[in-house]
């Protein structure tokens, strides 16, 4: 008999919110509803500041069909309006949450990690000592999942008498090197980022909190990986070689970074609380859920046609 499991109250894990509520490829109906009504309204607006005189002219005749054209496309869209499915970004992580939720089950390799998120795990604490000493504060790394009635996470410390009473939540990026590192400077905080601790302001309570980028040590574990795939990638016949050694003091030098002043290798992202956005975490779950309850379906009848192929009448066709 084909197990079947309640996924009522699944949860998503926080650093996944921005699969499930960020844009996709195609917008869903109701974006691409919402997206004309908001440009028909600012069409209308530089139309009615024309005037009459000049909306009698040639412009302003080519306004008025801009904005019947865009008339038809809400009219044509009305009826599915509404319409808001889960993006196929979210229905990619679904999937992965599907087996491990109901079968224990995830991506072994993915489980083990690259060498970049290897680094992010082991050089946590050290993060958050650099950030601890900057901010003169004692943060202490929190090992406390919390759950709520849509999400499930691990934030990586926090400010207040206990992680269910804290006001700020500190979240670390351990960078691989410098230049990871520098290439956030000028840009805005990576959404995925922005949605995680959106995710961590709600299970805790908290206002705010930051995203601090910090250039630290990479553990001596991950260095001899390395050295061991240089001494491959250079044939050493020993490591005592003067190509190797030369090699390898650049690889270190490049790994480590005490020679930095601390106060340079912490790059610090404000994040406050965003009611608007918490709503929209909340509103997208129960759509996940919906979808975990299809994809069970599917899966167990474990049957699917294919009907962009012809069907074969006898086996010399095969």
């Amino acid at each position: 008999m084909r197990e079947v499991y309640d996924f009522s109250n699944a949860l998503v894990r926080c650093h996944a919110i921005y699969f499930v509520v960020g844009p996709g490829k195609e917008k869903t109906p109701k974006q691409k509803y919402d997206a004309w009504q908001a440009l028909l309204i600012e069409e209308m607006t530089k139309y009615d500041g024309m005037g009459e005189k000049k909306q009698g002219m040639a412009n302003g005749l080519k306004k008025a069909a801009k904005i019947a054209g865009i008339e038809y496309e809400i009219n044509r869209l009305y009826p599915n309006r509404f319409d808001d499915p889960i993006t196929t970004n979210a229905k990619s992580y679904l999937k992965r949450l599907y087996g491990e939720i109901k079968y224990g089950k995830w991506s072994a390799s993915k489980d083990i990690g690259s060498k970049y998120l290897t680094k992010g795990k082991l050089a946590e604490k050290d993060s958050l000592d650099l950030i601890s000493f900057l901010d003169g504060e004692g943060y202490e790394k929190n090992e406390k999942r919390l759950e709520n009635a849509f999400l499930s996470g691990v934030p990586d410390s926090f400010r207040g008498p206990s992680i269910h009473e804290a006001y700020y939540i500190p979240d670390v990026k351990s960078s691989w090197d410098f230049e990871t590192f520098i290439d956030n400077v000028g840009k805005p905080l990576n959404p995925l980022y922005w949605w995680q601790l959106q995710g961590y302001l709600d299970l805790t309570g908290a206002d705010e909190g930051e995203v601090s980028f910090c250039l630290v040590n990479t553990p001596d574990s991950i260095i001899e990986d390395e050295k061991y795939r240089l001494a491959r990638r250079l044939d050493a016949l020993t490591n005592e070689s003067p190509e190797y050694k030369k090699a390898e003091a650049f690889l270190i030098k490049n790994m480590t970074f005490d020679d930095i002043p601390p106060i340079e290798r912490r790059l610090k992202f404000g994040v406050k609380r965003d009611e608007e956005a918490i709503k929209k975490i909340h509103e997208a779950v129960p759509k996940c859920r919906d979808y975990l309850f299809e994809l069970q379906e599917l899966h167990l009848t474990g049957y699917f046609s294919d009907k962009e192929l012809p069907i074969l009448e006898t086996i010399d066709e095969i």
